[in-house]
């Protein structure tokens, strides 16, 4: 018998941000962006 994961929801929603030493980091699109790391492709802004 094979047990799985619970499916995981398919609402999650997520930016990329990049700081000034250009590092990349994806974020979820509904939690405030930390300090210093602006979504500069996202469709909105916090």
């Amino acid at each position: 018998m094979s047990t799985s994961p619970a499916p995981r929801p398919t609402e999650d929603r997520y930016v990329v941000v990049v700081n000034h030493e250009e590092q990349y980091s994806v974020w979820f699109a509904d939690r405030a962006l930390p300090a210093g790391w602006p979504a500069p492709w996202s469709r909105t802004t916090a």
